[in-house]
């Protein structure tokens, strides 16, 4: 799934930089995963 794999390395430097919560409303299921 190149998908996810797209979605999982831009959530990390996302998370990084804003203090928001594991669960983001925008990526929905995928902030859980991380």
């Amino acid at each position: 799934m190149v998908l996810t794999n797209e979605a999982a390395v831009t959530e990390i430097p996302e998370k990084e930089a804003p203090p928001m919560p594991p669960m983001d409303p925008g990526m929905g299921g995928m902030g859980g995963m991380m």
